[in-house]
């Protein structure tokens, strides 16, 4: 392929021209519509008026870097070294991935290579540069440039390499375009499904909450998206829906059928008046204050209650389904009465719904599908609301 005068391969300058133009064209509607989705602002620059960007609004980190990456691709003059144009070096670079690709990793691995047709014993080494992700040229004795920490966005990178030894440096650099297309919350909510597909375990393991809401299961066997919830459940099921947002180091289980009360829920400590009736999950187990010897003590001072009555109040264990218990107080009005007013879910709600500890730790979240992935052989993704990865799981 011919050079121009000035020594640029016509065809890396015009993929160059054409990356520049678009990153011009992507800010100029970022400032038109006042909004910078990925990087932020520059300081003292006001929104854009009638269509006309303001001065000094293109992206800066390019307008920065610009010269390093001319370096790459004016073979005659190297500002960055005192070396000189090795017309007889060439590059190559190599990944497992096409060129262009989006991926969904914050992983990619470049292999490098080169050969000095002159000088065939030279040792070789590489010069590259990842743009935007790096503000100066990197060098390498090896073979490979990997990076294992991109940041989690969707962004497409540049990424530039040429080899270099004792006689100058390669007068053809190589580079690769490729995109990622991972979530903000990339990894930071932790993920498993189970391998019948019915279930599917999610825990934040970051330090800062994180709104699920709207969050889609995919899989080749079919896709979920995750609803609001309730947390506050009340007697009577009239129930306000809201946002889910796991907190730091919570959990949601989500499960691949219709909810036994119509909704995706928070526990509370109340729920074991529930579960007699319907298939509500409580994370923290059980609870029922009238099983505690303390408590049978205050009833015993406050109500005068038998001894039959106590034991029957704690076999009955806040449930109304101990048929047993029930015949040996039909008897005494008082320990019936008591028993049949104290033992529900109204009641306790009532009580305890301003308690600090009265929600559970957890979510039971319930999706219309009749399972969220194949028993094997399949790959179930977890997505956020703008559609990027926030983690996968393969099953074998």
């Amino acid at each position: 392929m011919k050079k121009n005068k000035a020594g640029i391969n016509p065809l890396i300058l015009f993929f160059f021209i054409l990356f520049v133009i678009s990153w011009a064209v992507f800010y100029y509607f970022v400032f038109r519509y006042k909004a910078v989705p990925v990087f932020n602002q520059p300081n003292g620059i006001q929104p854009s008026s009638n269509s006309v960007l303001p001065p000094k609004t293109f992206f800066p980190f390019l307008d920065k870097n610009l010269k390093k990456i001319l370096t790459f691709l004016t073979p005659n003059a190297d500002a960055a070294s005192n070396s000189f144009p090795n017309p007889g070096l060439t590059t190559n670079i190599s990944a497992k991935l096409p060129f262009g690709a989006t991926i969904e990793t914050n992983q990619v691995n470049f292999q490098l290579s080169g050969q000095d047709q002159n000088n065939p014993n030279a040792q070789i080494y590489f010069q590259y540069f990842l743009f935007p992700f790096e503000s100066s040229l990197q060098t390498t004795y090896g073979d490979s440039a990997y990076y294992y920490n991109l940041p989690n966005l969707a962004r497409t990178y540049l990424f530039f390499a040429r080899a270099a030894d004792n006689y100058g440096y390669s007068t053809q650099p190589k580079f690769y375009i490729f995109s990622t297309k991972i979530s903000p919350y990339y990894k930071q909510v932790y993920f498993s499904a189970s391998g019948d597909g019915k279930t599917i375990w999610l825990s934040n393991a970051s330090q800062k909450k994180i709104d699920i809401t709207g969050w889609t299961i995919k899989s080749m066997y079919d896709n979920a998206t995750i609803p609001q919830g309730v947390y506050y459940v009340d007697p009577y099921f009239s129930n306000v829906s809201a946002d889910i947002v796991l907190n730091p180091g919570e959990n949601a289980t989500l499960y691949a059928t219709n909810s036994p009360i119509g909704i995706s829920y928070k526990p509370n400590e109340c729920f074991s008046y529930l579960q007699p009736f319907y298939s509500v999950n409580s994370f923290g187990g059980a609870y029922c204050p009238y099983n505690e010897s303390q408590t049978l003590i205050q009833l015993k001072q406050n109500y005068n209650f038998s001894n039959q009555c106590l034991n029957a109040i704690q076999e009955l264990d806040c449930s109304l389904n101990n048929s047993y218990a029930l015949k040996s107080i039909l008897s005494d009005y008082a320990c019936a009465n008591f028993v049949f007013n104290h033992f529900t879910y109204s009641a306790c709600y009532a009580s305890h719904r301003d308690d600090s500890n009265f929600l559970e730790s957890g979510w039971s979240i319930y999706l219309p599908v009749s399972r969220f992935n194949q028993s094997r052989y399949d790959v179930v993704k977890l997505y956020d609301r703008a559609g990027l990865l926030v983690n996968s799981q393969t099953i074998y």
